[in-house]
């Protein structure tokens, strides 16, 4: 059996995010990584609030793909400038609220009430997305 520190799961988290950051375009659903790191340490400890960050993270490639797709299509129309610095702010909402969960897991106890409030965070930036469906 292998035993692995909570300052371990961070640094990997991090490291994934930090290869997201540099190129999400090509590189979000490496957020599926991710996502199955929070659900297993949801399952080993059973706390519903991390089981439920994974589903934001696993929801999160299809959501912002198609922001980003839209993103170079508007380049050079009068949405450019307002439609990407609101879509480059979300992703860095929700790169920041990814960052917040692995520190927490880093700790010697989760606190579940941070937990739920980054949830809290993430369903305001996905109730506010814009919507793309034809």
């Amino acid at each position: 059996m292998v035993a692995i520190k909570g300052e371990e799961i961070k640094k990997a988290v991090l490291r994934i995010l930090k290869d997201i950051k540099e190129n999400p375009e090509f590189k979000l659903n490496k957020l599926y990584k991710v996502a199955s790191i929070f659900l297993a340490i949801g399952e080993v400890v059973d706390m519903p609030s991390l089981k439920m960050m994974a589903d934001y993270v696993v929801s999160a490639p299809s959501r912002f793909n198609q922001l980003l797709s839209y993103k170079y299509q508007v380049m050079g129309s009068p949405l450019e400038e307002k439609f990407g610095k609101d879509i480059d702010s979300m992703l860095k909402q929700f790169f920041d609220a990814i960052e917040k969960c692995a520190n927490l897991i880093a700790k010697e106890s989760i606190d579940e009430l941070e937990i739920l409030k980054l949830l809290g965070q993430l369903e305001d930036m996905y109730s506010k997305m814009p919507s793309l469906r034809e």
